[in-house]
């Protein structure tokens, strides 16, 4: 099974947590049966795991660096589309009544419309975004 279908609160998170630091530092330190190669796996896995509570206060902030680097993009862009995954992208949909709320038929046969005419297209939209 899976732990997220278990874990759904912080609280129940922080335990788990703890419960597995715990399991961690015992196979490392109680466990004589084990081999120095298992011993440095766990001891591998802590320290990728777990930060030491004194050690984390000289880290980088990242969030800090995140925002810095987004404030830094804002200023200095010149164009609302930074790369091409912002540009808007051409599509077509099928015509859509608002008033009914469901997507416009053909009356004869209550098929959706195929006719190419009656689909809304984005072209002038996506094409006076790209130029602005």
């Amino acid at each position: 099974s899976y732990i997220y279908e278990f874990i759904d609160t912080k609280d129940k998170y922080i335990k788990f947590v703890e419960a597995v630091h715990t399991l961690l530092n015992d196979q490392i330190n109680n466990n004589t049966s084990i081999t120095k190669k298992k011993k440095k796996s766990y001891e591998r896995v802590l320290s990728k795991c777990f930060v030491k509570e004194d050690a984390q206060s000289n880290k980088i902030n990242h969030t800090a660096t995140i925002c810095e680097l987004k404030d830094t993009i804002n200023k200095y862009r010149i164009f609302p589309f930074m790369d091409s995954s912002q540009l808007p992208s051409y599509t077509r949909v099928k015509a859509y009544n608002r008033k009914d709320g469901e997507s416009i038929n053909d009356e004869s046969s209550g098929e959706f419309i195929n006719d190419e005419s009656r689909k809304y297209s984005n072209c002038v939209e996506t094409a006076l975004m790209s130029i602005f």
